[in-house]
């Protein structure tokens, strides 16, 4: 690059054109880079002579200095051959300091153009990546003529991606590359991770040791490396480790899938699979095969199931779209999302792998741009779902419940629920299907009071009194977990068959279906399996329960049990086996710690175990003569849990569901309210105590002095202590002796109080105007404030906590308290039997979700009930 110069630039710039290196004159700098530039512009002038041209311009720039006759020819030979050769030189004006790199690149792309050879080619495209210049990608790389391989693009899809240019990656992909050839091999996917910038996840896994046997191929890696940059010749990036004792050459797929687990949920299975270890076999052999025939029919079913899972676990557009999301890198995330198979899942992913992330960076930048990115493809999910439910609304509902063996073997639903995507989850599409799944096989057009009807009187459900959907649906526990991950040869045979089973299947109440059971009993179950059914009958049960209670409390509480409060007990303990069970109840193997983590989340779950506990120390208590009566008072007391635990059965209805939101956010409110209160209520009453009454060492009086009275003259009890107006001698205890009569203030010979009246007053006045004036109308302005933020988001918080009581009633046994109890008998004797038979049994909290008859695992279940059945499934999936 020539700025200003002497007479010995001319000379290096001579040298530099017979070496074929381009050079870039900046003109208006001075001397030797504007005659060039003016040389340059004259040249093709007809009417002046090139020799007149560089003798003039010469002597303008160079008037100063002693130019002898030989050194002006030899100079104007040099100029003239240098000028010769303009493809070679580039010329931009000094003013244009914006343009200097624009200039230096397209003299250096005119120099390597006119090339012929592969590896000008890729030195023009290694600059054009380094100079993010896609234009001059564009226009003097990938032109019409040029015809590239998806193997010759490959370097410079790496280059692109670890220097991140996410422009440049789309225009690669739209020029040959082919992202399922570029990361076939676990290598080049393992050496992005290994050039990953820093970033959260970097810091995470420099905070993890390696795993045996999980070490990268790094020979390979490098191998392959050096010839790359052999071939552009240029040196590798320097990488930067996390911390001083983490060598990223320990990052390995396993690895990575391990921490994206951690992140998605232990509800899901790692997306990449970890090595064998040694001695390890992948083939199950049976030892005692029953049907030798089949052998041949079965290994080559298994091999095709084995295709298939893995085809179906690597997807080039996932791995890249999980490695850039991990690294919080919104361009290139949004190219590779646009290329993974299934991107309603993958959406769903990034925002629960984002927001968790959010949870643990301690830069709050950094969190506030992983929010937003989350909310991003949260929109993205809905975008696109909103299309494939408008298109079609039954399989765009299929789509929900379809296992993504690409995002660890979970949902569309789960992957939004867990995300906590609440404005997905609200969508209308989202909602049919939660209130087809909360109809279960009744048909949600029926009356409510026509279900009640057949709740009691069942048998009209054989007259048509109530309409079902269709009864053909899959039994709900015959499909075990192995036949969940068929291929997808078997898919598409099952699908077959499926559609030639439903065809003229109508509803019960218009045709029989023929089956081996009967279809008489299969419309029962139907009914009580409803999820909703099984929720109107804990309703009624849990009425019943607390109609009972409040009798055996007021009516026949006696101190020896009688038949009825016995019943209750009966009743309580059936309560407490439920609880027990939905403890237990882990489908995702999430273990009893975290799995008692997640059910002490819930609110009414806390309401169950605190109603509970009292009523057993109640019981405890009555049992006993001497504290009979106390006892007593604690199932009182727990009576009151009892019934705020009814008020969960309202979160189902659309108009008191979100009252509840609003009530529980109100009562956080409270307490903030009532740590203010208790400042003020302190300060008056021991202020008021200590001025009244001198050393009084009744604690049940000193509280209902300093405490108990101040905070009645809240609510306008006012207090006829404070002057001497009201004061009788008779109402109050000298020494403090009688338990029934507070203390009297120091009393004059007059017998009348010596305290300053005005003082106790004008007290009374300033704890009233700030406690009822002040704090009670800040209340209601919080009050006001809390319910119009969360009225306009009460719907979508109530649409999304409605799927958990619509999944604890899916799972929960059909009968209700007290005859539960049953449903729970019948897992433990099953459980017995299996124990006795096997040599090796099941633990039965593993028993209590792996029991066919109790269909416990919701996901999987949905899976299985709204599976895609007809062979129109590879177009949806091609939409998604």
């Amino acid at each position: 690059m020539v700025l200003d110069g002497g007479l010995g630039t001319i000379r290096s710039v001579y040298l530099a054109i017979q070496n074929n290196t381009p050079c870039v004159f900046l003109e208006g700098s001075g001397r030797v880079a504007d005659v060039i530039a003016h040389v340059l512009e004259q040249r093709n002038d007809k009417h002046k002579n090139m020799n007149d041209i560089i003798k003039d311009e010469l002597k303008k720039f160079f008037n100063d200095e002693s130019l002898q006759p030989d050194e002006i020819d030899e100079l104007k030979d040099k100029i003239q051959k240098v000028v010769a050769k303009s493809d070679l030189l580039t010329v931009f004006k000094a003013k244009e300091n914006d343009q200097r790199e624009l200039g230096i690149l397209h003299a250096l792309t005119k120099a390597l153009k006119d090339e012929k050879s592969e590896k000008a080619k890729d030195k023009l495209l290694k600059l054009a990546i380094d100079w993010n210049r896609v234009d001059l990608a564009e226009e003097n790389i990938f032109t019409k003529e040029s015809q590239w391989k998806s193997n010759e693009l490959e370097w410079a899809m790496t280059l692109a991606l670890v220097g991140n240019k996410p422009k440049f990656v789309r225009l690669l992909l739209e020029n040959g590359v082919i992202l399922k050839n570029f990361l076939k091999d676990d290598n080049t996917l393992c050496e992005l991770y290994q050039r990953l910038p820093k970033c959260f996840f970097l810091e995470k896994l420099g905070r993890k040791k390696p795993a045996d046997g999980c070490r990268l191929n790094s020979a390979s890696i490098s191998k392959r490396l050096q010839s790359w940059y052999k071939r552009v010749s240029v040196s590798p990036l320097k990488r930067s480790s996390p911390s001083k004792h983490f060598d990223c050459k320990d990052i390995s797929l396993p690895i990575v899938a391990k921490e994206v687990r951690c992140l998605l949920g232990k509800f899901t299975k790692p997306i990449y699979p970890s090595p064998p270890k040694d001695g390890e076999h992948t083939v199950n052999i049976d030892p005692e095969p029953k049907v030798k025939e089949n052998v041949e029919e079965r290994e080559e079913e298994a091999k095709r199931k084995a295709a298939w899972e893995k085809e179906a676990r690597r997807d080039a557009g996932r791995d890249l779209f999980l490695w850039a999301v991990l690294q919080n890198n919104k361009g290139l995330a949004d190219i590779a999302w646009g290329q993974c198979r299934d991107c309603i899942s993958a959406a769903l992913a990034a925002s629960k792998i984002l927001k968790k992330m959010s949870e643990k960076a301690n830069n709050a930048d950094k969190t506030q741009e992983m929010l937003e990115l989350a909310r991003h493809y949260e929109n993205h999910a809905i975008g696109v779902f909103s299309e494939c439910y408008n298109n079609n609304e039954e399989r765009a509902q299929k789509l929900l419940v379809r296992v993504s063996r690409l995002w660890g073997e979970t949902t569309c639903l789960r992957l939004a629920l867990e995300a906590d995507d609440k404005n997905f989850v609200a969508h209308s599409g989202v909602q049919a299907l939660l209130t087809q799944i909360w109809w279960g096989k009744l048909s949600d057009e029926n009356c409510l009071w026509k279900v009640g009807i057949c709740m009691v009187i069942f048998p009209l459900i054989y007259i048509g009194f109530l309409d079902f959907r269709e009864m053909s649906e899959i039994d709900e526990g015959e499909k075990t977990e192995e036949e969940e991950r068929i291929s997808h040869s078997t898919e598409m045979s099952e699908i077959d068959n499926e559609g030639k089973k439903t065809e003229g299947e109508e509803r019960i109440s218009h045709s029989i279906v023929q089956s081996d059971e009967s279809p008489y009993w299969k419309a029962l179950e139907a009914l009580y399996c409803s999820p909703q059914v099984k929720f109107f009958g804990n309703i009624v049960s849990y009425f019943a329960f607390l109609i009972l209670f409040a009798y055996v409390l007021m009516i026949d509480f006696q101190s020896t049990p009688s038949v009825v409060e016995i019943l209750l007990y009966i009743w309580l303990f059936t309560l407490v086996c439920e609880e027990i069970r939905q403890l237990f109840y882990d489908p995702d193997n999430f273990g009893f710690r975290e799995k008692a983590k997640v059910y002490i989340k819930e609110v009414w779950n806390i309401l169950d175990v605190l109603s509970i506990l009292g009523f057993c120390l109640g019981l405890a208590f009555r049992l006993t003569t001497k504290l009979f009566y106390p006892g007593k008072i604690i199932l009182c007391i727990d009576f009151v849990v009892f019934c705020l635990r009814l008020m969960a059965v309202f979160t189902i209805s659309r108009t008191l569901g979100p009252k509840i939101i609003i009530v529980k956010k109100m009562m956080m409110d409270i307490f903030f309210f009532m740590f203010l209160l208790s400042i003020w209520v302190m300060a008056y009453g021991v202020a008021k105590q200590g001025i009244l009454i001198e050393n009084d060492n009744r604690l049940d009086w000193i509280v209902r002095g300093a405490i108990y009275e101040p905070y009645l003259v809240i609510f306008g009890s006012f207090p006829e202590n404070i002057d001497n107006a009201g004061f009788d001698i008779n109402s109050c205890s000298m020494n403090g002796t009688d338990p029934l009569k507070p203390k009297c203030p120091v009393l004059n010979e007059n017998q009348m109080p010596v305290f300053p009246e005005w003082i106790t007053i004008i007290m009374l006045c300033v704890y009233l105007l700030f406690a009822n004036i002040l704090l009670l109308n800040l209340l209601i302005a919080v009050f006001n404030y809390t319910f119009e933020e969360v009225h306009e988001n009460t719907d979508r918080i109530w649409k999304f906590q409605r799927y958990q009581l619509i999944k604890e009633y899916y799972s929960r046994p059909a009968p209700p308290p007290p005859f539960i109890i049953l449903s729970h008998f019948y897992l433990f004797t099953n459980w017995v039997w299996d124990m006795m038979k096997n040599k090796n049994p099941q633990l039965f909290t593993s028993y209590l979700y792996t029991s066919r008859s109790e269909n416990n695992d919701f996901s999987k279940t949905l899976v299985h009930n709204f599976y895609i059945r007809d062979k129109m499934c590879s177009e949806v999936h091609c939409i998604v």
